[in-house]
């Protein structure tokens, strides 16, 4: 019932880049299938089953493991802190926030991409209670006016429509959504800058780097011709 939903949706991405999320997502779940990594969320994600070559398999279980291996050894450098912020640049359908509030109990987790796919995630989330559960709400998190209707805002969990060619409003968009500039704060961008010139992601990296006050680091994981480069550095 959940894939048909998703399939018969009135709010589909528009552009070829918006569509790679439904590629990646069923590239993932393959991985998963065939039982090169866990992930009991990405079923609610996937609009078609599909199985890829062992060489798809293994190259996007490279890329799980990796991504969730640096997102371990940054929390746990950070032991102590009671709040973590963790920021998905572009996220798509990816799980890494019910992996993350699965694992760590003190991370707030922003999530940016296309108001379009952000309506079509909230759908999924809010028509499966396995994922449902994870979300935390308060008082506060209610009647917003600043807030886009129809998203995930709660305590733990913010999506923010937003379009990375305009890069340079990240910051206002950030503090529309209570982001706390002096928490430590892990950024992620899993393939997404490729789709950049290079002068906007330039932009953006430059921007995060000077609106923090704390503890911050940058994961990059983006293809470079015919390799695949994780780019790691503090800002």
């Amino acid at each position: 019932m959940l894939q048909k939903k998703i399939k018969n949706s009135t709010s589909k991405p528009c552009n070829k880049v918006q569509t790679t999320t439904y590629e990646a997502a069923s590239s993932k779940y393959s991985a998963v299938l065939k039982g090169y990594y866990n992930d009991p969320f990405l079923k609610y994600f996937v609009q078609k089953v599909e199985s890829r070559s062992p060489l798809i398999n293994r190259g996007y279980y490279s890329r799980v493991v990796a991504l969730r291996q640096y997102i371990d050894l940054f929390f746990k450098s950070l032991d102590n802190a009671e709040l973590i912020q963790l920021v998905n640049i572009g996220a798509g359908l990816d799980t890494i926030f019910f992996w993350t509030s699965e694992r760590y109990k003190n991370v707030n987790y922003y999530e940016l991409d296309f108001h379009e796919l952000l309506i079509e995630k909230t759908d999924i989330i809010n028509n499966a209670e396995e994922l449902k559960k994870f979300l935390k709400y308060e008082e506060t998190n209610i009647n917003d006016k600043k807030k886009p209707k129809g998203l995930i805002d709660c305590t733990n969990y913010k999506m923010l429509p937003f379009n990375l060619n305009e890069c340079g409003s990240i910051e206002q968009k950030l503090i529309d959504h209570n982001f706390d500039f002096s928490l430590p704060t892990l950024f992620l961008c899993e393939c997404v800058l490729i789709y950049l010139e290079i002068q906007s992601s330039d932009i953006l990296i430059n921007i995060l780097s000077d609106i923090m006050k704390n503890t911050s680091c940058i994961i990059v994981y983006e293809q470079v011709s015919r390799c695949v480069y994780i780019y790691i550095r503090g800002i």
